[in-house]
């Protein structure tokens, strides 16, 4: 048997000059190229920090789970009866779910509040067209909360009260005479009046402001306000209290930017989004901030190709507006657009206290038949991942989804319930 070389026998395990140089130089990338740097795995993906005072919540790493969160099975669809015209529903803009297992749908065109019950058929109505108590020109289901449920009548300017068995509590003006587009009560009975003001200013554009204010019980005395302000190609959004402070958010109101909101959630308070920013925020109802929520998401920037299908999508709506008309509308204006995508074109609060944001992209070139991508941030103001939904507005109720769904053979709006089922192991829903 032949002897082993010594030199053989004991060869180095040290790679070879090349290879440590590679290693090096892979080990280098993520601290050289922006966007590309490790993410420490004990890192916190969530934190609440404080920020004069105020509790902060951020997701750090992206979402907890990149899958869907929840798969969404339809269960109901209301139905109406054509022997009986009274169950018919003619231009419905509302639908909730009331706690004896109904279903409220705000029937516009009717003028009333169609109620069903947990099977689908039809039972009653509540209101009618007209202008004395109890009735209604231009209405809308504001709310459900318990047995009471508030609608809003624009053109009368007034709401009004009912309990869910049909009996009439309240129809009450508006306060101060205050020209609103919507106002309510809150449980205490604070008023909370939401308008939209122009002022034409004596040099450059006019503002308009969508703004929040709340009133004592009394409707004499402003306790806060909350608003929101536009300008040609740029949105301006201001949170302040009687006192001056608070904090100014802006982003540009072109192609893909992310859309703006205030509203009052009954039960939870005021909710302030900037969907260009990436930035949400709870007030109370006077107006002071209770938390501030960052979700944390990637940026996205609008691409060549993202531009190109969009305004392919106007050259084709168009011309479709030009067969009806018979005439032609001439060339498509010019469009500026925003250098990052929004995060979000709409903002939904279900009742557990769960925020909801309709994908800014996905609105954008959402394709006809899919559904609509949101993404779901916590009570906590944690941003958990998406979900895929069958629609743009609904309620979600104890579980259940309830949307107005238009049926793309006939064109009708059905109110359709869905349950909402989560999809990841572990997600804690209410």
């Amino acid at each position: 048997m032949a002897l082993m070389n010594p030199s053989h026998s004991c060869r180095s395990t040290r790679p070879p000059l090349p290879v440590l140089v590679l290693v090096l130089v892979l080990m280098l990338i993520p601290a050289l190229v922006p966007g590309c740097a490790r993410v420490d795995p004990d890192a916190p993906s969530f934190q609440i920090i404080e920020e004069e005072g105020i509790p902060v919540a951020e997701t750090i790493n992206g979402p907890l789970d990149k899958a869907p969160l929840f798969t969404c099975e339809q269960v109901l669809v209301l139905r109406e009866d054509p022997a009986r015209p009274e169950s018919m529903l003619f231009n419905p803009r509302s639908f909730s779910y009331g706690p004896d297992g109904s279903y409220y749908v705000g029937d516009d065109g009717n003028y009333r509040i169609a109620v069903f019950d947990s099977e689908g058929h039809f039972r009653k109505s509540i209101g009618r067209e007209g202008g004395g108590p109890g009735e209604f020109r231009y209405m809308t289901l504001q709310c459900l909360r318990g047995d009471t449920l508030s609608i809003f009548d624009y053109t009368q300017q007034r709401t009004t009260w009912y309990r869910t068995d049909g009996t009439l509590l309240a129809t009450m003006p508006s306060p101060n005479g205050r020209l609103t587009t919507r106002f309510d009560r809150s449980a205490d009975g604070i008023w909370i009046l939401e308008g939209v003001s122009s002022n034409r200013r004596s040099a450059g554009p006019s503002v308009t402001r969508r703004r929040l204010v709340m009133l004592e019980p009394a409707g004499e005395d402003t306790l806060g306000v909350v608003e929101v302000g536009r300008e040609p190609n740029m949105l301006i959004l201001t949170f302040q209290t009687l006192e001056g402070g608070g904090t100014a958010m802006s982003a540009t109101s072109l192609p893909f930017a992310g859309s703006h909101d205030v509203t009052w959630v009954p039960g939870r308070g005021i909710l302030a989004s900037d969907g260009n920013i990436q930035r949400l925020a709870w007030y109370d109802l006077t107006g002071e901030p209770t938390l501030i929520i960052r979700p944390g998401m990637p940026d996205r920037p609008v691409t060549a190709e993202m531009r190109d299908v969009f305004l392919d999508r106007l050259r084709a709506s168009r011309r479709e507006r030009e067969a009806e008309l018979g005439r032609s509308l001439g060339p498509l204006p010019e469009y500026s657009f925003a250098e990052q995508v929004g995060f979000w074109s709409r903002t939904t609060v279900d009742d557990a206290g769960w925020i909801w944001l309709l994908d800014a992209r996905d609105s954008a070139l959402h394709e006809e038949g899919e559904p609509w991508l949101h993404h779901v941030i916590s009570t906590r103001g944690e941003y958990l991942g998406t979900a895929l939904l069958p629609a743009t507005r609904f309620v979600i109720r104890d579980g259940r989804l309830m949307a107005l769904i238009t049926d793309p053979e006939t064109g009708e709006v059905r109110p359709t319930v869905f349950r909402l089922i989560p999809a990841v192991a572990g997600l804690d829903y209410p």
